[in-house]
């Protein structure tokens, strides 16, 4: 167990300051040990790792197409108006 830790952890090296891995990385979230079935000095061990693909951001979507030409959207258009009158007293 201990050597495929040590594994995991060499697949990133710090270069100057900075991250330097290849391929995938790996990230540890839960590790548990229990008494193997088969007793001492067997043991049990549980692995919860998450990996991860360091990729370059994709590429992005195409544009969407503008509609045919030729292609026309009805519209209605209300031109009655409504005007009420109303008196008061000065």
């Amino acid at each position: 167990m201990a050597d495929f830790l040590y594994r995991l952890r060499s697949l990133v090296s710090v270069q100057a300051g900075r991250l330097d891995a290849t391929g995938r990385l790996f990230s540890v979230d839960t590790l548990t040990f229990n008494e193997s079935t088969l007793k001492f000095p067997n043991i049990q061990a549980s692995l919860v790792i998450d990996a991860f693909v360091y990729a370059a951001a994709p590429a992005p979507a195409p544009a969407a197409t503008p509609p045919a030409s030729g292609t026309t959207t009805p519209t209605t258009t209300d031109s009655s108006s409504t005007s009420a009158s109303a008196t008061g007293a000065p």
